[in-house]
């Protein structure tokens, strides 16, 4: 995903609000004295929606430094206007449903060098396809460890050791972690994506036969569930291996066991 502050930082730019030589992302150097920084951060988590998009409201803090108070604040004025302004707007491929001033600007006094600092925060509100963002390096989690990565949208590698998941096989048995009974489970599959879903299509090789099919729909986002069928290599039951998949904004899988 583009650097949402970068994208941010050009607007500004545009606006006329600064230029390349004084508005800043993530620092505020000593020279030149007038000057604009802008800074940001993740935010709370991420939300999905049933179109495949995530959304994201990542903090932004807007710092300006001038050598005249009321400089200082006009500048911090044009800058809000340019982004509060912005508003089902994409730039450079992320879509900005809006940003929001949190509080009204703080005046923070002056630096070493006798120049007026202001800032003020805003709330950014961001937009862009989950789907679109799977790609070669993205990782599986499971419990908290790493269980697969993608190597390529129609090759990944998953490892699951089964004796670590509470589920049921068949109504007549629940097995807990850590309970005994249950072999190492390997899983080998293909993921592909066609159109607006993904499919995990796998075989277990290790300690089950059968094949087991995971499938991703359309409405993929931050909480989706899907079962994995598997037989066990020494019994006659099938078992059903119930996951969460969490899709994170950096790009990467949380695969969690679901109650």
């Amino acid at each position: 995903m583009t650097n949402w502050i970068e994208a941010l930082q050009s607007h500004l730019i545009v606006l006329g609000v600064g230029t390349d030589d004084n508005i800043f992302r993530d620092l505020m150097p000593d020279d030149p004295v007038i000057a604009m920084s802008l800074h940001g951060d993740s935010g709370e988590l991420p939300e999905a929606t049933f179109d495949g998009k995530w959304i994201l409201h990542p903090g932004l803090q807007v710092l300006v430094r001038d050598t005249d108070s009321d400089a200082a604040r006009a500048r911090l004025d044009a800058a809000r206007a340019a982004l509060i302004g912005i508003e089902n707007t994409t730039l450079s491929g992320v879509k900005y449903i809006g940003i929001t001033a949190l509080q009204e600007p703080m005046p923070l006094g002056t630096d070493e060098s006798g120049a007026f600092v202001i800032a003020q925060n805003f709330l950014v509100l961001l937009s862009f396809d989950a789907i679109g963002t799977l790609a070669a390096g993205t990782k599986f989690y499971w419990n908290g460890s790493e269980v697969a990565e993608v190597l390529s949208l129609g090759d990944l590698l998953a490892r699951v050791d089964v004796r670590d998941v509470s589920h049921r096989s068949s109504p007549f048995k629940e097995y807990k972690p850590g309970k005994p009974g249950l072999e190492p489970l390997e899983i080998i599959g293909t993921l592909r994506k066609e159109g607006g879903s993904l499919s995990f299509f796998a075989e277990a090789t290790s300690g089950v036969i059968g094949t087991c099919e995971v499938r991703f729909p359309e409405e993929i986002g931050l909480s989706v569930m899907f079962d994995a069928f598997v037989s066990q290599h020494r019994t006659s039951f099938a078992s059903i291996l119930r996951f969460a998949a969490t899709l994170q904004p950096t790009g990467r899988i949380r695969l969690e066991l679901s109650s």
